[in-house]
């Protein structure tokens, strides 16, 4: 048995895993308004009724559908329906909301560095320092200036979104770590004052991530167990792999579960492969609420 168990358990959930591949080029067909029209009604009554930070956020239904119904005319192509839903679901500033389909002028989910706002100006606070290969500059406590030579106030303003608060911390931060994530199809070239007063130019696209190798990997420190997650969290074989890799660990005095590397978010069903490895009973950790038209009885 396990002397002690030290479990660190960041459970990173998105409700899709998209391919930067997908749909390269426009696909010049048909567009029907009144089909568009009709699916904006229908994605805006599942968040004004299902979408749980409704409140919080402070989303405007009222913004969007006015906004977003003038919009659709506009639209030419496929790859405008697709960057036109994008930027509807952009407005709730939530990654873990987003389409299962992108195209290479998408937004990507996530970047290697991470900005926080100080004093009103975006400062890169983290660093993704286990994935990156190489050397890297002291980047931390820097100050982001420009992107891609263009004023950085300047492109959080020019952000395709219309009826979230820009001037909102929470907002203009998620912003600002979006526009960091960058389009696929675009360059990521920063201006930085960096924390010694330097500025550097730094083309964020040069830095080059390490290779996942396999599902997870797993070693021993100072008698404590270390099983790293290599982004693998919606791949359903990878819970016969970590009940094979946890047994071989039993004798350790602890174990740490490193889930830094699972930013493509997984699945419950993995989640819950895991978890069970934990726990002596059936414990609740997610409340599903599921609504049918064949239910007599709807829950409030």
């Amino acid at each position: 048995m396990m002397k002690k168990a030290i479990l660190i358990l960041f459970v990173l959930s998105n409700l899709s895993c998209s391919n930067s591949n997908s749909k390269p080029n426009p696909k010049e067909e048909k567009i029907e308004p009144a089909k568009i029209q009709a699916d904006l009604e229908e994605i805006l009554t599942d968040i004004s009724q299902n979408y749980i930070y409704l409140k919080d956020k402070k989303v405007d239904i009222d913004c969007l559908r006015d906004y977003y119904s003038k919009q659709i005319e506009n639209l030419k192509n496929e790859d405008d329906v697709i960057l036109f839903f994008e930027y509807l679901l952009d407005e709730l500033y939530d990654s873990h909301v987003t389409l299962n389909t992108n195209l290479r002028s998408s937004y990507r989910l996530h970047s290697p560095i991470y900005a926080t706002l100080m004093d009103g100006k975006p400062i890169i606070t983290q660093l993704w320092q286990t994935r990156i290969e190489g050397e890297v500059p002291d980047l931390v406590g820097a100050e982001i200036q420009k992107f891609n030579g263009e004023d950085f106030d300047a492109v959080i303003e020019a952000f395709p979104t219309h009826c979230n608060d820009k001037n909102s911390p929470e907002v203009r931060e998620w912003i600002v770590n979006k526009i960091l994530s960058g389009r696929y199809n675009e360059p990521r070239e920063l201006t930085l004052m960096l924390s010694d007063g330097n500025t550097l130019e730094f083309d964020l696209d040069k830095l080059a991530l390490k290779k996942n190798e396999g599902l997870l990997t797993s070693r021993v420190e100072d008698g404590i167990g270390i099983i790293r997650l290599n982004n693998s969290l919606g791949e359903n074989v990878l819970i016969s792999e970590f009940d094979a890799t946890l047994s071989k660990l039993m004798d350790t005095d602890g174990l740490i579960l490193d889930l830094r590397n699972t930013v493509g978010g997984g699945n419950s069903f993995v989640a819950r492969g895991i978890m069970s490895r934990f726990v002596t009973e059936d414990l609740p950790y997610q409340k599903h609420v599921v609504f049918d038209e064949n239910w007599d009885n709807q829950p409030e």
